[in-house]
């Protein structure tokens, strides 16, 4: 199954290309994690209005950065962490 992208990914070309980019090494090649992890930095630093909140229950990931000493050390990867929802199933952006 295929996410369809929130409608402000479809504005933006970066966003597109990037999000080809997943797709075709998910099915081809064996860079999907850079890929996604490419993709997550382009939405936290072009649309930081558009990270999500931190996840509640069934999110093995989110409280460990809230509980963090230094949340400032974390702020970047957690809001890496919460944008991979726009465009990998729940189920898989909550895994990392």
């Amino acid at each position: 199954m295929t996410l369809v992208p929130p409608p402000f990914m479809w504005g933006c070309t970066s966003c597109l290309l990037l999000y080809a980019g997943v797709l075709r090494e998910a099915r081809v090649g064996d860079g999907a994690v850079r890929a996604q992890l490419t993709l997550a930095a382009h939405l936290v630093d072009d649309h930081p209005e558009d990270i999500p909140p931190p996840h509640g229950a069934g999110c093995r990931v989110c409280p460990g950065y809230a509980s963090a000493p230094d949340p400032a050390r974390v702020a970047r990867p957690w809001a890496e962490h919460r944008v991979r929802e726009h465009f990998l199933p729940e189920r898989t952006a909550r895994r990392w």
